[in-house]
């Protein structure tokens, strides 16, 4: 899930907006979340900037 979170991030272009919100919504609802495993993920796919936007909003 979290990889495939900071995926759809790195590839941001080619993906709708509502898209990526719509999934990050999903995720921060969801009970087995693992917040830090998503900040790994995007640290090692450059994408922390962009992920931590998201989830400043959702969090």
């Amino acid at each position: 899930m979290e990889r495939t979170l900071c995926d759809i991030l790195r590839k941001h272009n080619k993906t709708d907006l509502q898209i990526i919100t719509d999934a990050f919504k999903s995720y921060v609802r969801r009970k087995d979340k693992n917040i830090s495993m998503l900040r790994e993920y995007g640290k090692k796919l450059k994408v922390e900037g962009k992920l931590q936007t998201y989830l400043e909003v959702l969090l």
